[in-house]
């Protein structure tokens, strides 16, 4: 339906360059969070060296990729568009909204197991209808 239309839009082709690295510099800081966060009180205690040294690594890394995404001619995530309202709000919106839908698939869980009582089983059936619901939208939108 809109291939006539964009195919009367001019075109202008120009080279660009990916921001390799600024995507290194956004998967290295979250891999040694990550690192922190899941070695923090398990094989680490979470006041010790090596728990901040990830944590302080993690720090040098996130502001080096913000100095790369304002240095960058063609940067990995252009912060001009985060200042259109519409843009900002959804990158809010769904920042809040996958946190909550990754907390309630954690925490509903053990909320059935440890607080009403019920096996593994149960909450995995008592989970169906949460999942079955976080699904459908994106089926409906597939077809």
């Amino acid at each position: 339906m809109t291939d006539r239309a964009l195919r009367r839009l001019p075109r202008n082709d120009r080279p660009h360059r990916l921001d390799l690295v600024g995507a290194a510099a956004m998967v290295a800081a979250t891999v040694v969070l990550l690192l922190a966060l899941s070695w923090g009180g398990i094989r680490y205690p979470w006041i010790s060296l090596p728990i901040g040294f990830l944590f302080g690594a993690s720090a040098l890394l996130w502001i080096g990729f913000w100095w790369r995404l304002i240095r960058a001619p063609e940067p990995f995530i252009p912060l001009s568009v985060l200042r259109e309202p519409v843009i900002c709000g959804i990158v809010i919106a769904g920042f809040f909204s996958i946190g909550t839908i990754i907390g309630l698939s954690i925490f509903i869980p053990l909320y059935i197991e440890l607080v009403l009582g019920l096996s593994a089983s149960a909450s995995g059936i008592v989970l169906i209808g949460f999942m079955g619901g976080a699904r459908s939208d994106r089926c409906s939108r597939d077809a």
